[in-house]
C-alpha cells in the first residue's frame, strides 16, 4: 500500500487544505472589535465557604477596591457576609448563594428542599450582570 493512499495520509492532506481555507477566510474577514469597558463597573466575588475563607478574602477585596475605586464590589455567598465585613469598606453589596455542599452537616444527601432553595438563589443571581466574576477558591461542582 502506498503512503499517499493510506487513510491517515489522506486525513492529514484534508486537514491541511481545510486549514488553508480557514486562513484565507479569516484574512478576508477581520475580527470585529468589541468595545469593552476600560475598568469593570461591577465585580462579583464568590465567597461560599466558611468564615475563615471570607476573612482570607480581605486582601483581595482591598486590592480590588484600591485598583478599581469606582467599581461596585459585590460578594456572593453566605447570609452573614454583609455583617462580617460591614466595617471593612471593601464590599458594596452581598448576594445570597449557599450551595448544599458547603453545609456543615448533611451536605451530601441534601434534601430536595435544599436543592430547590439553591436553584432559586441561582435564578435570582442570574438577573445581575457582573463585568468580572472572581472565584478565589475554585470548586468544579
Amino acid at each position: 500500500m502506498s503512503t499517499a493512499a493510506h487513510p491517515y495520509a489522506l486525513r492529514l492532506k484534508k486537514q491541511r487544505i481545510a486549514g488553508k481555507i480557514v486562513d484565507v477566510i479569516s484574512f478576508l474577514c477581520p475580527r470585529l472589535q468589541r468595545k469593552e469597558p476600560n475598568e469593570p463597573r461591577r465585580i462579583g466575588v464568590m465567597a461560599q465557604w466558611g468564615i475563615g475563607d471570607a476573612v482570607l478574602l480581605l486582601p483581595l477585596l482591598r486590592g480590588l477596591r484600591q485598583a478599581f475605586p469606582a467599581a461596585m464590589i459585590e460578594l456572593i455567598g453566605k447570609p452573614w457576609l454583609a455583617e462580617l465585613l460591614a466595617g471593612e469598606g471593601c464590599c458594596d453589596r452581598t448576594h445570597l448563594l449557599v450551595p448544599p455542599w458547603t453545609a456543615y452537616f448533611g451536605k451530601y444527601p441534601a434534601a430536595p428542599r435544599i436543592w430547590g432553595n439553591y436553584w432559586a438563589q441561582l435564578r435570582a443571581l442570574r438577573r445581575h450582570h457582573f463585568d468580572w466574576l472572581v472565584s478565589p477558591r475554585f470548586d468544579s461542582r
